[in-house]
């Protein structure tokens, strides 16, 4: 296969950090704070309020954040693979269904949905879902294998897909008991690392196709996809926002406080996340009415971050007596916290006219939403529609399209 001339789709314009690097030292991070918690009593008193929102055998934290963010980032890698014009309708049915799984399993990832099925019908209920994943992972494997070009990418898919039925064999044997008492912290430590290992193959994976697209060094290459540049991401954004608020609608409250990942969080999570990378890649020397691609950048990583986790919550723990449990966790105060960042860079990159456009629509979906809060979850509705302004305010928008922002 010839390598395509080297296009700003894949990579970056000056030498980085090697992704690798950056993402294995988080991995290591992980790893420890979850040993830290299951062997070093880093659950009992105020040390668990610390410890729990970092560890990886708890849902709905930064952990867990983390790994979704994992498997996001190669869903995006390979849906902008499958978004090529010049890609032969096969191909781009290949490379996008194999997207879609993986984003689906970030999806899992952050919202327990396996978990949640299995609770409701048994692991039988399961069985449907494990058919089409697997029919569509093996249709991508088998194309991929097939052509010389992409044949090092399909072995890595297929060595991560046998690590994930790993740590569900792992599962399986901790539901019969097993393991003995003893090991049972090794083994939630095995499957941790064995999916992150599993996450970083599917990575590796899209970024190996890259460099023989481009002809470029893998440690040249950025793994976190630029948006604006892949329209068809727009399309992925606004169709996952529909699935995104029939979910916030649909969800009943008995199904949020089971204590397992909340499918809501995963929609501002991505989206926000996807403003972030679209600020990373802002021209060197970026700094346009105050604001800084890093600040930016920041900001959306953060609000991407507080998805999954209350920073109200995180301070208290450290800082106990800062402020109120009542002030944090109102809804209003949250959506507030939200939305105001988002008003503050869009000030600064938009038109006047868009901006308060936006801002009138938001302030009236507001007020809608706190006449709903006793019947759904109004928070993460509003936040997955306030990702969804952003994302078309600073990424698509009128002044990011003609500074080249």
């Amino acid at each position: 296969m010839m390598p395509e001339p080297r296009n700003r789709h894949y990579t970056k314009t000056e030498a980085a950090l090697p992704w690798w690097i950056w993402m294995l030292l988080l991995h290591a991070f992980a790893v420890y704070m979850l040993y830290y918690g299951i062997y070093k009593g880093g659950w009992g008193g105020s040390a668990a309020d610390r410890i729990i929102p970092l560890s990886l055998a708890h849902e709905n934290n930064f952990a867990v954040w983390w790994a979704g963010v994992c498997l996001l980032i190669p869903g995006l890698l390979f849906f902008m693979l499958g978004a090529r014009d010049t890609l032969a309708m096969r191909d781009r049915v290949m490379w996008i269904s194999l997207a879609l799984v993986v984003l689906g399993l970030s999806l899992d990832e952050v919202g327990s949905l396996h978990e949640r099925v299995s609770l409701v019908g048994g692991w039988w209920a399961l069985l449907p879902f494990g058919v089409i994943g697997s029919t569509v992972f093996g249709y991508g494997i088998v194309r991929m294998l097939r052509q010389p070009g992409s044949r090092g990418s399909g072995l890595l898919v297929m060595i991560s897909l046998g690590l994930f039925f790993s740590v569900a064999a792992l599962e399986e044997l901790e539901s019969i008991r097993f393991f003995a008492k003893p090991w049972r912290g090794w083994r939630i430590i095995a499957e941790e690392m064995i999916e992150l290992g599993a996450e970083s193959l599917l990575i590796l994976a899209a970024v190996l196709q890259i460099s023989t697209l481009t002809g470029q060094s893998l440690n040249r290459i950025s793994i976190l996809v630029m948006p604006k540049n892949v329209r068809a991401f727009d399309t992925l954004v606004f169709v996952a926002l529909l699935g995104h608020v029939a979910t916030a609608v649909l969800l009943i409250p008995e199904d949020r406080s089971w204590g397992g990942g909340n499918p809501e969080i995963w929609y501002p999570m991505a989206v926000f996340l996807l403003v972030a990378f679209h600020f990373l890649h802002a021209p060197v020397g970026f700094e346009r009415r105050f604001v800084g691609r890093v600040l930016a950048t920041s900001v959306f990583v953060l609000l991407s971050m507080g998805q999954a986790y209350n920073f109200g919550e995180y301070l208290v723990a450290w800082f106990p007596n800062i402020m109120e449990a009542s002030l944090y966790e109102n809804w209003f105060t949250r959506a507030s916290a939200t939305l105001l960042p988002v008003v503050l860079i869009a000030a600064f990159t938009v038109s006047l006219k868009t901006l308060l456009m936006y801002l009138l629509a938001s302030a009236a979906l507001l007020v809608l939403l706190s006449e709903g809060s006793p019947y759904f979850e109004t928070y993460y509705l509003f936040s997955g529609i306030v990702a969804c302004i952003a994302y078309r305010l600073l990424v698509t928008g009128e002044t990011s399209a003609r500074d080249g922002i």
